[in-house]
């Protein structure tokens, strides 16, 4: 399998919450095509991945994800061989086990294609955490402003006078 090295998959896995179904990235394949999906059980990640020969569905040890990162310095891409249904080998020969468990169903929280786009705007996340950070809360409530670019951001919940904040929207490539 070769999964964008960029893609930390691992970070949306539930790793504190005494959850061992979430708690790994999984390999599904359907229908020969293969996804990386990952889930804490309020976000879920869901890359596309290019499948190896004989690579078989199953979870991903985070630690043969980072070994295969160490190992692709240079590249684009990490290789690991999920073709065993008990262990992942990465490229220098180790070996990780792979544990047995039933992954959620991912696919019945993904919205339809068929639901239709309303809107789509683009921020940047990092502007978007430093802005919540400035706000004092982890969690925000974004909407859409008549006649502006912009979108206003405010805490989720809030008990005082009402913090609020503009995060401008980018132009997607």
């Amino acid at each position: 399998m070769k999964l964008p090295k960029d893609c930390l998959v691992e970070l949306a896995c539930s790793v504190k919450q005494n959850l061992p179904t979430m708690e790994e990235p999984h390999l599904d394949i359907e229908k020969g095509l293969g996804n990386v999906v990952s889930t804490n059980g309020h976000i879920i990640s869901v890359v596309p991945v290019e499948l190896g020969e004989g690579d078989v569905a199953g979870p991903i040890p985070i630690a043969a994800l980072k070994g295969a990162r160490k190992l692709a310095k240079r590249e684009d891409n990490i290789t690991l061989d999920c073709s065993d249904a008990e262990k992942v080998t990465i490229s220098d020969g180790r070996t990780f086990p792979r544990i047995t468990i039933q992954y959620p169903n991912w696919r019945q929280v993904i919205p339809s294609k068929d639901l239709g786009v309303t809107a789509s705007i683009c921020i940047d996340a990092n502007l978007l955490a430093k802005l919540a950070k400035s706000l004092g809360t982890k969690a925000v409530k974004i909407e859409t402003m008549k006649d502006s670019l912009g979108l206003r951001v405010t805490p989720q919940t809030t008990k005082r006078a009402v913090r609020h904040g503009v995060i401008m929207s980018i132009r997607s490539t």
